[in-house]
């Protein structure tokens, strides 16, 4: 265990960190004490990097990352014993559930902020809550299996429409499409405040200064270097602004500039 203690001491930036990656540590040791499937809360995508990182340096067997659906940003670590052979655990087995409120209001649509009021009202921490992902007429959305219960009994209005809550299954979900509009445009290089500028549509110096303040991540960890080089694919997000990704990069025009195109999530 000390050189698990000392991964967690190189890995972690910070107090926050380090409560984190021992969380992630003792659900892993309870998976080999009690040869049963034990599972995180849900992380964010920084909290994800870090707890791989940690995982793979010490061997901590079998795993695997869950947030419900493929595109899932929040997800727990699913530990697996032995005798799973690798297979997560499904249905009432599963450390995971899904919500499905509906509202009477067809024509209504609640947001992802009102969802996430509702569940915070009744006092649950927001770690134990996965993606939400509201539609036009309902929003689905994951929590651990240990508040299922409580949720379907307790949660009765979000914003100001009245619900009906159940469990659904993985094959009942909404997933609704990502809004975005495409930003074309062409930079001297694919430097991080170049991509930042085209994207928000503000000077390459103002660019600059929001990653120098910290209010910038790139793969859901902060940078703090404007002049980092991005690869086709990368996601920038941007607090208060939203959240950008680098669709593509194009071919270098005749003045030696290269073509990009940003998708501009809204």
């Amino acid at each position: 265990m000390t050189d698990k203690n000392e991964l967690v001491r190189k890995i972690s930036e910070n107090e926050d960190d380090r409560l984190l990656l021992r969380r992630v540590l003792d659900c892993a040791d309870r998976r080999d004490r009690q040869n049963i499937p034990t599972g995180t809360r849900f992380l964010s995508g920084r909290q994800q990097l870090l707890a791989q990182k940690l995982l793979q340096a010490g061997r901590c067997g079998d795993y695997i990352l869950s947030g419900g659906y493929d595109e899932a940003e929040r997800k727990l670590i699913i530990f697996l014993p032995e005798w799973m052979d690798g297979i997560p655990p499904s249905g009432e087995d599963s450390p995971l559930a899904i919500v499905r409120c509906e509202y009477s209001d067809k024509k209504a649509e609640i947001s992802h902020r009102d969802v996430l009021g509702a569940i915070m009202g009744l006092g649950i921490e927001r770690d134990t809550v996965g993606d939400i992902l509201p539609c036009r007429g309902s929003a689905d959305f994951f929590i651990l299996r240990e508040l299922l219960s409580f949720v379907l009994q307790s949660m009765e209005k979000a914003g100001r429409e009245r619900l009906t809550l159940r469990e659904i299954s993985a094959d009942e979900l909404l997933i609704p499409e990502s809004r975005f509009v495409l930003v074309r445009d062409t930079v001297s290089m694919t430097r991080l405040d170049a991509v930042l500028a085209s994207g928000l549509g503000m000077a390459r110096e103002k660019a600059a200064e929001l990653v120098r303040s910290g209010k910038v991540r790139v793969e859901h960890t902060e940078c703090l270097k404007p002049d980092r080089r991005l690869s086709e694919g990368c996601v920038i997000s941007v607090r208060g602004r939203g959240k950008l990704e680098l669709h593509e990069i194009g071919c270098v025009t005749r003045k030696g500039r290269t073509a990009i195109v940003i998708k501009k999530y809204i």
